[in-house]
């Protein structure tokens, strides 16, 4: 059956980036309305009086964007899901927007491009020939099979500790992924940041010493406050199997992480490759230039 997809969006900036992200994994017949929130729109009038009600989808303080399509394909729905809840940080989250679903007894008028299909396939591999080429150019998807890791998944409301349990008990595993109930990837738990978060009770004499400017001191303000998983996740960061060693290794480097997950069109973690992987791949690389 096919399902309607509806997304009330509380910033209106999020908008063209979520119709960007929806093109691109080909979603069609994309809706926009003007839309309000009841309480705020409620708060306001009171405020200004039913005077103002022809300048309600004007005002900032209570506009939102309501976007909907009609999906027949199960899996473009998950990955339209996924992006929103990704563009958004997650409808959990308080003042972000709503996300949800109705089945559509009777639809015409679905469209179904050809061109986006053909335009999704991956392009044939360039001729490489020196180990950095080969190395910097190779998908994800095509790393042998012991480069990808066992992920460490936990969930937001997971205690640190717990968190830290789960860390122990893969070897190896610098990195935890924060999934939320449908099991999509929420944030990212470095194993740095949660020595930060729990050693701030063993040594905080440490912490205190480096509270010497506003930011820093806001920093140990938070940190004495952090429990959960999801007080100390860091915004997700991750690569897809479509994506190439470079992409993964850029992001790790521009976010000082020291693994990435991998993650599939869903948004769900699939893998997770460290930096000492792509070490492995690149001196393999060299050897097999040798003739080794």
């Amino acid at each position: 059956m096919a399902q309607a997809l509806i997304v009330v969006l509380y910033d209106p900036d999020q908008l063209p980036v979520l119709l960007n992200a929806w093109h691109d994994i080909g979603v069609q017949g994309i809706t926009v309305l003007h839309s309000a929130g009841g309480h705020s729109a409620k708060t306001w009038l009171d405020e200004v009086g039913l005077g103002a009600l022809g300048e309600l989808f004007n005002t900032e303080a209570v506009r939102t964007k309501t976007v909907f399509s009609v999906f027949d394909d199960d899996a473009l729905l998950e990955q339209a899901i996924a992006a929103a809840e990704q563009i958004t940080g997650s409808f959990r989250q308080d003042n972000t927007g709503l996300l949800f679903t109705i089945p559509v007894g009777y639809v015409e008028g679905l469209r179904h491009s050809k061109e986006d299909a053909a335009a999704a396939e991956p392009p044939p591999p360039a001729a490489l020939d020196t180990p950095e080429l080969i190395t910097r150019q190779t998908p994800i998807h095509q790393l042998e099979s012991f480069m990808y890791g066992k992920p460490v998944l936990v969930k937001p409301e997971q205690e640190l500790i717990e968190v830290a349990e789960a860390l122990a008990a893969e070897p190896g595993a610098t990195i935890a992924c924060v999934v939320n109930e449908h099991k999509r990837l929420v944030g990212l738990l470095p194993l740095r940041q949660l020595m930060d978060d729990l050693f701030m009770a063993v040594v905080p004499e440490e912490f205190l010493a480096e509270s010497i400017d506003f930011d820093k001191v806001m920093n140990f303000a938070k940190l004495t406050q952090t429990r959960t998983a999801g007080d100390a996740m860091m915004p997700p960061v991750f690569v897809t199997e479509d994506d190439t060693v470079k992409t993964a290794f850029v992001r790790m480097h521009e976010n000082k992480l020291s693994g990435i997950p991998v993650v599939n069109r869903q948004q769900k973690v699939v893998g997770c490759i460290s930096r000492i992987e792509l070490l492995v791949l690149y001196a393999k690389n060299q050897k097999l230039a040798k003739g080794e």
